[in-house]
């Protein structure tokens, strides 16, 4: 039997893992973005998140509901200073369990060969994902203090996070004197 109809058949079972008619679409231009920052939940969580960007303070205050969530595999910090804003700032916990985390603790943890880690937490990090008024969108990895995580309440801090712009035609931010206390669900 040739070979030609199975390798035939193998590349038409190849793709983009999208199913036919689903509507998924290739990744989001930076206005696309913005749109998507957009269409999130009314409902805010309680808390805040506070950060200086190029010399300039910044507060937000709306925490949309669905964004800011806990699991044992990794959780998500976002905020925005409206619920009509297109700006957002998020931070992305990866292969963290912070329900098993002993507080204060300092993320991604420092690499001290001479105590033990588990392995999911050697695998850690934390990322951060800024998009501005105009759908430009920075992302890349940072660290951080975690101060406290009680009854899903998240308290912590980062002093720096020089973030490159996700299509190398902007320069990059740097985020810093960060604080952020936020409901997760």
């Amino acid at each position: 039997m040739p070979l030609a109809p199975i390798f035939l058949l193998v590349l038409a079972g190849c793709g983009n893992g999208a199913e036919p008619g689903t509507g998924e679409s290739p990744p989001a231009a930076p206005a696309e973005r913005a749109e998507r920052a957009e269409q999130v939940s009314p409902e805010s969580a309680a808390g805040h998140l506070t950060f200086v960007l190029s010399g300039e303070p910044k507060r937000f205050d709306y925490l949309p509901g669905d964004r800011n969530t806990f699991s044992r595999y990794g959780s998500t910090v976002t905020a925005k200073p409206s619920a009509s804003a297109k700006e957002i700032l998020s931070i992305t916990f990866l292969s963290i369990d912070l329900g098993e985390l002993e507080y204060p603790a300092t993320l991604p943890p420092t690499k001290d060969l001479s105590q033990p880690i588990s392995a999911s937490l050697a695998m850690a990090s934390v990322g951060f994902s800024y998009i501005d008024d105009a759908g430009n969108e920075w992302a890349g990895p940072g660290a951080l203090r975690l101060e406290s995580f009680e009854d899903g309440l998240l308290s912590g801090s980062f002093d720096r996070a020089s973030i490159p712009h996700t299509d190398k035609t902007l320069p990059d931010i740097e985020l810093a004197e960060g604080r952020f206390s936020v409901q997760l669900r």
